[in-house]
């Protein structure tokens, strides 16, 4: 359920903070998704009532991450965190070339201010170690052929 509805997230903040990107075809730049990292911290039951949050966390030359939060409310009608999940965005034009973030972020008329490029760099420091997971692909002990 949960990589479904970060489908439906991602599309939504793609559409509404790069519209230019996504609704004019002019720019041929395309945003793909590389991967998402899931943290559970409670279980949300079938049927419950919760919302999702998406943000941009930080980014880099290469990577867009978001950062997704799915909010339930307690008994005592306060909010609380059920699961944080880190989408890794690249933009790339039909070409195949990388296009970087902040490229994106400067054609979609966003400005960078000191707090702006303050939380990104602190921000970078977490999505940086999220980047490392990449390494499991390079696994140093194959699997066996006998696996199932």
């Amino acid at each position: 359920m949960y990589n479904k509805i970060l489908d439906f997230s991602r599309i939504h903040i793609l559409y509404t903070i790069f519209p230019r990107v996504m609704m004019e075809p002019d720019h041929h730049i395309f945003g793909h998704s590389g991967g998402v990292v899931t943290l559970f911290r409670k279980e949300i039951l079938p049927f419950s009532k919760y919302k999702v949050q998406t943000r941009i966390f930080s980014w880099n030359d290469k990577w867009l991450f978001l950062q997704h939060r799915f909010i339930t409310t307690t008994a005592n009608n306060e909010e609380e965190v059920a699961c944080f999940a880190f989408s890794k965005i690249v933009f790339k034009k039909m070409s195949g070339r990388t296009v970087p973030p902040k490229d994106v972020l400067e054609l979609c008329g966003h400005v960078f201010d000191d707090a702006v490029e303050e939380r990104r760099a602190n921000n970078w420091e977490i999505a940086s170690h999220i980047l490392k997971l990449d390494k499991i692909r390079t696994d140093p002990y194959p699997w066996p052929k006998d696996v199932a």
